[in-house]
């Protein structure tokens, strides 16, 4: 328990970093653990921290001139009311770990725990913090790994409205998200519902909607343009495996399928390729365990459509669509929305596209990745990308397009057949194209097709 959980894109390879085995003093782990997804297997790596102040860090992954590396702030030993304050960094490809002698966090005074971790824009932010057994506190840091030796570390203005130690945050878009974190209530630590969001470029931090629920001492991810609160808390009922998800763009939250095992401070992280969460370790409920859990979350979403925090493109035409849709057309009733029904294990899928023109020809497309931001298409955005197959073609009846309909086989029965076969495990990412021979709003560019949102389906 007490680990960090870093998920390493060069290497798709998960990695929990530090912690302890359990309370008992000289219980700390100090070789990283690197789990493969593709053999399955977890491997005690060579590399050794360079002290046991390994539980409670913060850690990102950031490209340091050019490199990829892991970054780990803070942390303490089992047992103790000290803590460190030394930044380490990890690379997992030659697996080597040192420590950053110029910089180390500015925000350790006292026995000072980093509160809550999260990457943004190439810059590693802690907020908050825990000074053991006396106060939290309330700092926003900023460390840039391009920055001069020395000046690696910024106070920003902006501060935390409340206290919180072990704060659960993850930044979705350009902005970093908050839901729950520790108080302290003099003599222990306690689950709160406080919840934020910081806006790093402009140094401002806001209430958002509360948590529904209290939590503190856990890891949010982000996962298909929201934050999602895993489980943790010690207050009873808690420790939780209830997943809260919170949206930016209503500031609404909502419930996310739980994961297995009841626990709190776990190492955890989302690779963002396909969506999995990783989570091992951590109490369940009061003792360590070692248990793994891939954690699939949601297997359709839909992503790319107007209003979508990662549709950076605009419409070509300049007429946006209605939330969540594709590009506007020339009918001016919102652009075209795709979305699904059924399961996709096992494959009862069927893909439906509405606002499409109101006889128009219409093509379901797959891709083997996704293209979040869009990219100019007719006079709407294309958000598939990759392999790309043409699975069904059927002519829209009073605007609205279904498959497989009729005699089409299944979705992984069609994909296989183009010599695209869809194995378990896997993701895809689906998207309409339909014509459109007035060529847009007001004929704007003499383009006559168009694109729904884009709807991703992990298998």
């Amino acid at each position: 328990m007490r680990a960090a959980g870093v998920w390493f894109a060069p290497n798709g390879r998960f990695y929990a970093l530090g912690g302890r085995s359990s309370d008992t003093v000289g219980t700390d782990l100090l070789n990283p653990r690197e789990y493969n997804p593709a053999s399955g297997n977890w491997t005690v790596k060579s590399a050794v921290f360079n002290d046991n102040q390994v539980n409670n860090m913060v850690a990102g992954v950031l490209d340091d001139a050019g490199t990829a590396l892991v970054f780990l702030v803070g942390g303490s030993a089992a047992g103790a009311s000290t803590s460190t304050s030394a930044v380490r960094r990890y690379d997992p490809v030659a697996d080597t770990l040192t420590v950053l002698a110029s910089d180390p966090w500015p925000g350790t005074a006292g026995a000072t725990l980093p509160g809550g971790g999260a990457v943004c824009n190439n810059k590693l932010y802690v907020l908050g913090g825990f000074n053991i057994n006396v106060a939290m506190t309330s700092d926003i840091w900023e460390f840039d790994p391009s920055a001069g030796a020395g000046s690696k570390w910024t106070l920003k203005a902006s501060a935390l409205p409340v206290q919180l130690g072990y704060v659960p945050c993850a930044s979705v878009g350009s902005m970093i998200y908050t839901g729950g974190g520790s108080s302290w209530t003099g003599t222990t630590l306690a689950d709160s519902t406080d919840s934020f969001v910081f806006d790093p470029v402009a140094d401002l931090i806001t209430a958002i909607n509360s948590i529904p629920r209290a939590t503190g001492e856990t890891r949010a991810v982000a996962e298909a343009g929201n934050m999602w609160v895993l489980g943790g808390g010690r207050v009873a009922p808690n420790p939780s495996n209830e997943v809260d998800v919170h949206s930016p763009i209503t500031n609404t939250w909502s419930l996310g399928p739980a994961f297995v095992t009841p626990r709190r401070n776990f190492a955890a992280d989302v690779d963002p390729a396909t969506g999995r969460i990783y989570i091992v370790g951590g109490y369940a409920p009061a003792t360590a365990t070692n248990l793994l859990e891939i954690y699939s979350g949601f297997p359709i979403q839909a992503y790319c459509g107007q209003g979508d925090l990662y549709l950076s493109s605009v419409c070509p035409c300049g007429v946006q669509g209605a939330l969540g849709h594709g590009c506007e057309n020339s009918a001016l009733t919102g652009g075209s929305v795709l979305s699904a029904t059924g399961t996709a294990v096992p494959d009862a899928l069927v893909l439906s596209a509405t606002g499409e023109l109101a006889s128009a020809l219409s093509v379901f497309v797959q891709g083997t990745t996704s293209q979040p931001s869009g990219i100019v298409f007719g006079t709407g955005v294309r958000c598939a990308g990759g392999t790309l197959k043409r699975l069904f073609v059927h002519n829209a009846v009073a605007g609205a397009v279904s498959a497989p309909s009729g005699t089409d086989p299944s979705v992984t029965a069609k994909s296989a057949s183009l010599g695209s076969p869809i194995t378990p495990g896997a993701m895809r990412f689906y998207t309409v194209y339909y014509h459109d021979p007035a060529g847009g709003p007001a004929g704007c560019n003499g383009a006559n097709f168009n694109a729904s949102n884009g709807l991703s389906i992990h298998f």
